[in-house]
């Protein structure tokens, strides 16, 4: 005969009650009963639902152009650090190697070429710069032709006058005449050959001069455009020496696609493969508008994947959008946390255990059918049952967060529940909500009396999540405090404002659904 499952949780709520009303220290009375004030965690977060993605995926490219010679992997294998992914043609790098060579050599002849060409524009200068000094020495030249010319038609006019008061022939005196216009021409011609000289003449040596410098000048910039390029060819050289024609996997993981096959021709950024590492995952949750001012970069965080009830994997906020998303009127920001390590020793658990029942000391997210892999659709048999029985009430039964992920391997798209904590408290006094009434702002708690009757007493409360409420004066650890019938509130070293996954039986941790 087999039990199905829903039977076996109420088999074993109806025992963990059981064994939880014989072995509890704590008084009941009508319509409640009393609970004793603990110490514990009390953490108070922000929860949305989302879906693992893989945080660190890498586009492994092509350093060169080429033909690919192999694909070595194909999509969902599993690769180690180093290891080669494709291969290309080495011929086509030696091809290449060679083309590059080749530029190099080019690029140290153009800067030969250009070194003479601002050697020829430097002889050009100073040929243009001893034009100038020619012509300022034309100008001298100039300068004593008008002198001379000066002292022609001076002589010639002493001549005229001396010419005219000695004889009265007018053929002499005409002569005289004649001799002092042709000395006056001579002067006006000599004036402006100075002048031309002073301007024309030394303007065009100096302004050849400039033009001549402008010309060294763009030879230098030639020069200097041609130690880049021979630089730019150097650099490129080294690169492509340094480079492989092998695609290698720069840590370990799975490969996630392939977009080439061997003959392909690729260009250099090609992207060949694409590595994923499996041990970083992210999610992306909504945050509503009212709970988005209390999240934080770098906040903390828990994951509970839905497949694997009970277990929580630590996190932190690692982006807040900036842009709301509106649908139907409601405002909601993304808010990506990623998983700080998937190491299985840090798991954490997600369940408590219940005080006043029997402790089996089990950590999280283990229980009395931890551990046993697929149960099936037919439950257990009578056997199987009574030895579990018997095995959890002797404590035999145990099994830490750790060893329940031992084989847990996270994938893309699962479902998870992120809880991020915006305040917490360690170590705190906590009594269940349902233990307090509210009058006026101030918060009170049933407690006995010295005669054993019901007193209210008032207390200060500090922050609470949706079981618990920290209690900052007015209770002392070990106290009693009447909470309402009905409650399955329960004090632990460490509460959080995130209902965790899991069934609840007094006395029994949690039964994984």
């Amino acid at each position: 005969m087999r039990i199905p499952r829903i039977w076996l949780a109420l088999l074993l709520g109806v025992w963990g009650l059981a064994l939880a009303g014989c072995g509890s220290g704590g008084a009941s009375a009508v319509g409640g009963q009393l609970r004793t004030v603990e110490r514990g965690d009390l953490k108070i977060s922000v929860t949305g639902v989302g879906n693992l993605a893989l945080s660190d995926k890498r586009d492994l490219a092509f350093e060169m152009d080429g033909t690919v010679l192999e694909v070595l992997v194909e999509e969902a294998q599993s690769v180690e650090a180093g290891q080669v992914l494709v291969r290309l043609s080495a011929s086509d790098w030696q091809e290449q190697l060679v083309a590059l060579e080749d530029k190099v050599t080019a690029a140290e002849r153009n800067v030969t070429a250009k070194g003479r060409a601002v050697t020829s524009a430097e002889r050009t200068l100073a040929a243009k710069e001893q034009a100038v000094i020619q012509a300022e020495r034309n100008v001298a030249a100039k300068e004593l032709a008008v002198l001379q010319a000066q002292a022609n038609l001076n002589n010639a006019q002493l001549s005229l006058e001396q010419t005219q008061a000695a004889t009265t022939d007018p053929l002499q005196v005409e002569i005289k005449r004649l001799q002092v216009q042709v000395a006056q021409g001579n002067l006006e011609a000599a004036r402006q050959a100075l002048e031309d000289a002073r301007t024309i003449d030394i303007d065009n040596a100096r302004q050849a001069v400039e033009d001549a410098r402008a010309q060294v000048g763009d030879a230098e910039l030639a020069v200097q455009d041609a130690q880049k390029a021979l630089s730019e060819a150097r650099s490129n050289l080294d690169e492509a020496r340094n480079k492989s024609p092998e695609i290698t996997a720069p840590f370990a993981g799975f490969i996630t696609r392939v977009n080439v096959s061997g003959g392909d021709e690729v260009k250099k950024g090609t992207v060949a493969v694409v590595l994923a590492d499996p041990a970083k995952f992210e999610a992306d949750i909504p945050v509503s508008e009212l709970d988005i001012l209390q999240i934080k970069l770098g906040g903390t965080a828990e994951v509970q994947v839905d497949a694997v009830s009970g277990v929580t994997l630590p996190a932190r906020v690692t982006r807040i959008s900036p842009t709301a998303t509106i649908s139907q009127g409601v405002v909601n920001y993304k808010v990506k946390v990623e998983l700080l390590s998937t190491s299985l020793a840090q798991a954490q658990s997600a369940s408590t255990p219940v005080p006043g029942a029997a402790s089996d000391n089990v950590t999280g997210a283990s229980g009395s059918f931890l551990g046993r892999g697929n149960y099936g659709d037919d439950g257990f048999t009578q056997e199987e049952l009574s030895a579990m029985l018997a095995q959890r009430q002797s404590g035999q039964l145990r099994q830490s967060a750790a060893q329940l992920l031992a084989d847990l391997q996270l994938k893309e798209g699962l479902t998870v529940t992120v809880s991020i904590v915006t305040d917490s408290k360690a170590n705190v006094l906590l009594v269940p909500n349902s233990a307090i009434t509210t009058r006026g702002g101030q918060a009170f708690v049933q407690v006995p009396g010295a005669d054993g009757a019901l007193e209210q007493r008032a207390i200060q409360t500090g922050i609470s999540d949706y079981q618990y409420t920290e209690v900052t004066g007015g209770l002392n650890e070990g106290e009693q405090v009447m909470v309402t019938t009905g409650t399955t509130a329960t004090t632990t070293s460490g509460q959080t404002g995130q209902r965790q996954g899991g069934t609840f039986v007094p006395g029994g941790g949690v039964i994984l659904r």
